[in-house]
């Protein structure tokens, strides 16, 4: 082979792998809510210098090589780190969309704060997605799986090198995405809580594969002839559809289990967000490969509701709503916000007390199989997920967590930043002027706030000859929630030093 050859490939490498490391001084550039995709382009940056150094190497290599066949073995590791800079450049677009243009900025820092507390040696970022949809995804093992069919990141990197770019920083870079169209929705931001729930599900979910296959194999081995002839004629064999059925039970296991941890981290805020979500769906029962075999939203809802126990919750509130009593002519008190909510979980409860979603599932034997013994494989999810959470960081119905809710309501009601809660200290402790210490409110707090007010009394505004004013509240409400997340968060990160100065 010809030296040209190779100059010729080493420089049309060496423009890619340029215009990619121009990309990334720009992005340097660029203001994030955190530093976290600063990391990410930090980590790129390293596997550029090291590509841009395996280029130098490769072409000397070529140079001095006798045998066409390591010359064509060289010329392939050429076009393989192509391909690299092509697919890594893709994940840019994580790093586009971090931009405090085009985030809901202010409460990012909080979030990611929440998930860094759970989870280990694992970078956060969120950013938004044009699909309409929350998601997640390991930007190195996406990268992984979209080099598949052609190549295999260790045919360029052995561990050395792979340790070496990675030193000082996370072993995992995980994107949390939100549908682009809501960026200022905020209240249905909630759901990033059921994407960090993935996180912590893989181990859960690789056991009970193991442990309910042999179940499953010889259920699917025992069909009849009848059940046999309602499966899609595609799954002919045994083996396609115990493939099958594992995918469908792992897809249902993964969402709903995934459902109970915002609920266990976000309370009746993730109930209300996941509601949202489900009330334009195209069907509340079907089960499919259409929708990649999510489960049913009414399944979802039977089990986010069950979790939740929101009996017990009103209960609580229903303990102290008396003492919270605003002027004004359509809410005027937290006993006719609690009504409200109560009758809006009541509909809720009845939609999720149909059984259309069962019938559905019963349809098909692959999908009825899927889901049997559903309850028993949950209860264990749950149960991993709860010994993966400190009981700290669990939104639990507590008079204390009830009391929160309703004072920065009442904050929202009079249009001011939901940050924080004034309580009452004993004698002897610093007070403010009115005998009570501020305390930041938590991020679960303010977003149930917020969904209260909006369920509670937006809805008592709303005609079309005044959608108007409708929306200008609205836009308020969700000003004011991210107001009061950010100043919340501010005044968590400054207590540790202004301590130190009392």
């Amino acid at each position: 082979m010809e030296t040209s050859t190779i100059d010729y490939l080493v420089t049309a490498a060496t423009e890619k792998l340029k215009s990619f490391q121009d990309r990334l001084s720009y992005l340097k550039l660029v203001r994030f809510p955190t530093a976290n995709p600063n990391k990410l382009i930090q980590l790129f940056s390293r596997i550029s210098e090291l590509l841009e150094k395996k280029l130098t190497t490769y072409r000397e290599k070529f140079q001095v090589s006798r045998k066409d066949e390591s010359k064509h073995s060289i010329v392939r590791e050429v076009k393989l780190l192509v391909l690299l800079i092509k697919t890594l450049g893709a994940r840019l677009r994580y790093i586009e969309g971090a931009s405090i243009e085009r985030t809901p900025w202010s409460m990012v820092h909080a979030v990611q704060e929440l998930a860094q507390g759970l989870l280990n040696d694992t970078v956060l970022i969120i950013r938004p997605q044009w699909h309409y949809n929350y998601g997640g995804v390991d930007v190195i093992e996406e990268w992984r799986l979209d080099l598949n069919q052609e190549a295999d990141i260790r045919e360029i990197f052995d561990r050395v090198e792979w340790d070496a770019i990675h030193e000082g920083l996370a072993r995992r870079f995980y994107i949390l995405s939100f549908p682009g169209l809501e960026r200022d929705n905020v209240l249905l931001h909630v759901s990033l809580g059921h994407e960090i729930g993935h996180l912590l599900l893989s181990g859960f979910l690789d056991q009970e594969e193991s442990l309910f296959g042999k179940r499953i194999r010889t259920k699917i081995e025992q069909l009849d002839p009848e059940q046999e002839k309602k499966i899609d004629s595609k799954y002919e064999t045994a083996a396609d559809r115990i493939k099958r059925a594992f995918q469908i039970r792992r897809r249902a296991l993964e969402e709903i289990a995934a459902d109970c941890f915002a609920i266990s981290i976000f309370g009746p805020a993730a109930l209300l967000a996941l509601h949202e979500f489900a009330l334009f769906a195209r069907s509340m029962d079907k089960v499919s490969e259409a929708t990649d075999w999510y489960p049913p939203w009414r399944t979802r809802l039977r089990y986010a509701l069950r979790h939740l126990d929101w009996p017990t919750w009103y209960t609580c509130f229903g303990t102290i709503a008396s003492d919270s009593k605003w002027t004004d002519g359509r809410i005027n008190s937290g006993i006719t916000i609690l009504n409200v909510l109560n009758v809006h979980i009541s509909t809720l409860e009845q939609l999720a007390s149909e059984t259309d979603d069962q019938t559905e599932i019963q349809k098909d034997p692959l999908t009825e199989i899927a889901y049997d013994s559903l309850d028993e494989s949950l209860e264990r999810g749950k149960n991993d997920l709860d010994s993966q959470v400190d009981q700290s960081r669990k939104f639990l119905s507590t008079k204390e967590r009830c009391v929160e809710i309703f004072a920065l309501l009442e904050r929202l009601h009079y249009k001011i930043p939901p940050n924080e809660v004034l309580i009452a200290k004993p004698i002897g402790s610093d007070l403010d002027l009115a005998g009570r210490t501020r305390t930041p409110a938590t991020l679960a707090s303010i977003f149930n706030a917020g969904w209260f007010h909006r369920v509670a009394y937006l809805p008592s505004i709303f005609s079309f000859d005044r959608s108007k004013t409708y929306f200008e509240e609205l836009d308020i409400l969700n000003r004011l929630v991210l107001k009061g997340i950010e100043m919340s968060d501010l005044q968590r990160e400054y207590a540790p030093y202004s301590s130190t100065r009392n």
